[in-house]
């Protein structure tokens, strides 16, 4: 279908071209899962050319034998769509029906073995495949223990503590009692001092400090300025 669309698009107009190219998930669809505007749009595109059309009810044919439950019945609708091919005007199901043919056995087991596909496969091996790609230099044993068992529970708890410590550390705290500061001291306009640094700045501008060490006017860091004293810049 989106080599329908492509051939289509070669012999329209320019600006007419960039339209059709953001219209293309609606061509990839199910006509029962469009929206009812995403079905005028379709309607349209189809109305003006009838290879287009074409092609796409041959689409919607093949998708529609996958919703069969007996492969006497899809085997009849499979062949009855492979009839149709040759009729194709843009050429574009030749693929489809010679994997059809090469294929068509295991394709209709489909059907009687409860419907079952090899995707929970095909997602392992994609699993399999980026736990090699992530861990250069891993050997064969690494990738099928990480592969079979994931990772040790005492180091995922590490590293979720990790991350947890890491989160805490990035949270602004009062500069005089250290105690972390909730909302509406950040929202007070003072700029923020957050800890952990290795050193503390000699000099620094209008920094956080927590409502209570704000109203008790308290601060242990010498050169913090206080609500009611001039900015140190």
């Amino acid at each position: 279908m989106d080599e329908a669309r492509r051939r289509y698009q070669r012999t329209i107009h320019l600006d007419i071209k960039t339209t059709l190219k953001a219209a293309n998930g609606i061509f990839l669809k199910r006509h029962s899962e469009l929206s009812a505007s995403e079905k005028i749009d379709l309607g349209g595109w189809l109305a003006n050319s009838s290879k287009l059309y074409a092609a796409y009810q041959s689409k919607e044919a093949l998708l529609s034998i996958w919703d069969l439950h007996d492969r006497a019945t899809a085997e009849a609708a499979l062949d009855e769509w492979r009839a149709s091919i040759p009729k194709d005007p843009l050429n574009v199901f030749a693929a489809v029906a010679k994997a059809i043919d090469n294929w068509h056995d295991e394709i209709l087991n489909f059907f009687d073995h409860g419907r079952l596909t090899n995707g929970k496969t095909e997602a392992r091996n994609g699993a399999i495949k980026r736990i090699y790609n992530y861990g250069a230099g891993y050997d064969f044993e690494s990738i099928r223990a990480r592969a079979l068992f994931g990772k040790r529970p005492g180091r995922l708890k590490k590293e979720v503590e990790a991350k947890d410590a890491a989160w805490r550390a990035s949270k602004p705290i009062c500069c005089s009692c250290g105690e972390p500061l909730d909302e509406a001291a950040q929202m007070t306009g003072w700029k923020a001092f957050s800890r952990p640094l290795m050193m503390r700045p000699p000099r620094f501008h209008q920094n956080f400090v927590c409502h209570e060490c704000s109203d008790n006017e308290i601060y242990d860091l010498p050169s913090l300025t206080s609500p009611t004293s001039p900015p140190i810049v």
